[in-house]
């Protein structure tokens, strides 16, 4: 999988799974209750679509955006998130500046491994010392020049609530861009700060102050952080002052697929369908590039379904789908869950032929069916919650038939900093590695987490590593031939291995790579 490839599975997952890639994101439901609703965003740097998915999953799915991005290779991803997206979101292919016109933008890679989300307009970035450093240690750095279309943001005449800033040391001078606009509008900024001096003096002069989110509230401060926040002083003076109301946390991943209740932050069902329609429609496209697309009267297995999110859009290309889980899905929803879901595709614009949908109790470890039974099984995010992939892996190849296919696609794996499955709660990336289990507990629940959350967090994950999965597929490869095999890496908190935690991992024996390692996706062929 190419690099942008790689990036665009990431914010898949995480507009699929509601989540939040940057802990200090949070801060944005405190200052539309406090300060002001944050109906339009500008995400000035949107790389990926990283931040889309992030506002969407705190402000809603009507937040208005608009996303300036100066890299062309991540154009057409940005295109394709904010379709799926949905709602207000508007791609600018551009850079912003303070004067229009073009200039070069600055690839990094090492050994031909492209890190996108590293790109700058501003050489001296890569002269910092600690960049220098970290590239070193990557085994070198080389810099590939794309010349990019520059404008001052003022000239669009937009009216944010909030402009977000993430640009790799070229912060200041998109800011002088947008003087103007910030002056009229007075929206408040979120300034990932590689040149926080400059940019901090220029904000001063149109009467905003720095602050740092603190989990409950804002704190004020002077001095360099990886997220500032710059408020209007008018505003933020008399509202740092008062007491600090609790964040809300984002709705957890629980697949809300027939409407069940959802953590605090709400469902947004448009967003939810987008997200799982754009991993069902990915699967198919990878499965067509493999020559290997189920027949229109196969027969197919979901493993670790769920209530149904992904089979209930694949049963519209196939003959029959059963949707296996570990827990009863069906009888959660008085055995109606077909119906409910079939009214749901009805109001989202897909087909979900009824009767070709079945949802069965099922161990993935222990399948109930017979030999050879199956033209296609999917998996989607099951596998780092079953015990014994080993297991399931060789089940699902005994009820496939020869020829048959498996696609599945898992993240993110329990080694990786997010694989606690509950960074919204515990937001110290790797902490779930470092503390035992009565420790992570008692620092999720005092974040609000409930009781189910902790024997979820006990009791959900299969806790394997990277070793285990590699094994795991190895195992089988004597019986299968493996079409397509993709992996992706990559730091859900922003401090990523500059975080302490990283090093007390590495000193506890975890490598690199598995710490890094995100997820997994698989086409495997049955031999005949």
């Amino acid at each position: 999988m190419n690099d942008v490839s790689a990036l665009h599975e990431r914010v898949l997952h995480q507009l699929h799974s509601k989540s939040v890639h940057d802990p200090d994101f949070r801060a944005l439901d405190w200052i539309g209750r406090q300060m002001r609703p944050l109906r339009t965003v500008l995400d000035v740097g949107a790389n990926g679509g990283q931040t889309v998915a992030t506002l969407r999953a705190v402000l809603g799915g009507e937040v208005a955006i608009h996303c300036f991005e100066a890299n062309p290779r991540l154009w057409s991803g940005l295109d394709r998130i904010a379709e799926l997206a949905g709602g207000a979101i508007e791609i600018h292919r551009c850079g912003l500046g303070a004067e229009p016109g073009e200039l070069t933008l600055l690839v990094p890679s090492v050994d031909g491994v492209v890190y996108l989300e590293e790109s700058s307009l501003d050489p001296a970035q890569f002269d910092k010392p600690w960049v220098r450093e970290k590239y070193q240690e990557r085994g070198g750095l080389e810099l590939e020049p794309v010349r990019v279309p520059i404008v001052r943001g003022d000239d669009f005449q937009l009216q944010p609530d909030l402009i977000k800033v993430d640009v790799e040391g070229f912060e200041a001078q998109a800011l002088r861009g947008l003087v103007e606009t910030i002056r009229r509008c007075r929206p408040a900024l979120l300034v990932e700060n590689s040149d926080w001096h400059n940019v901090t003096e220029l904000l001063d002069g149109l009467d905003y102050a720095p602050y740092r989110w603190e989990g409950e509230g804002m704190a004020k401060f002077h001095g360099a952080c990886t997220n500032t926040f710059y408020l209007p002083r008018e505003l933020a003076l008399e509202l740092i002052d008062a007491a600090p109301e609790p964040a809300q946390p984002s709705a957890d991943s629980a697949d809300s697929a027939a409407e069940p209740a959802v953590a605090a932050g709400g469902y947004d069902e448009a967003s939810d369908v987008a997200a799982h329609r754009a991993e069902v429609d990915y699967a198919f496209e990878v499965l067509a590039q493999c020559g290997a697309l189920p027949a229109a009267d196969a027969l197919v297995l979901d493993v670790g379904g769920g209530a149904g999110a992904h089979s209930a859009m694949i049963a519209g290309r196939v003959g029959r789908i059963y949707c296996s889980d570990f827990s009863d899905q069906n009888a959660r929803f008085g055995g109606e869950l077909v119906k409910l879901l079939q009214e749901k595709a009805q109001r989202n614009g897909y087909e979900l032929p009824s009767g070709r949908l079945e949802f069965h109790r099922v161990d993935a470890m222990d399948l109930i069916y017979r030999d050879g039974l199956f033209d296609a099984i999917f998996s989607f995010d099951a596998f780092e919650h079953i015990p014994d992939p080993a297991k399931a892996l060789s089940e699902m190849l005994r009820v496939l038939k020869p020829g048959g296919t498996i696609c599945m696609k898992f993240d993110p794996m329990w080694t990786c900093d997010s694989g606690s499955h509950f960074q919204y709660r515990v937001p110290e990336p790797w902490q779930h590695l470092l503390s035992d289990d009565d420790e992570f507990v008692a620092a999720l629940k005092r974040a609000g987490g409930s009781d189910g959350e902790a024997e979820e967090f006990r009791y959900a994950m299969n806790r394997r590593r990277l070793a285990d999965y590699r094994a795991a597929f190895d195992s089988v490869r004597a019986r299968a031939e493996f079409l397509h095999e993709s992996e992706w890496a990559g730091c859900a908190h922003p401090d990523g291995e500059a975080h302490p935690n990283f090093a007390r991992c590495l000193e506890r024996g975890y490598t690199r790579e598995e710490l890094l390692l995100r997820g997994m996706r698989k086409v495997i062929r049955k031999r005949g």
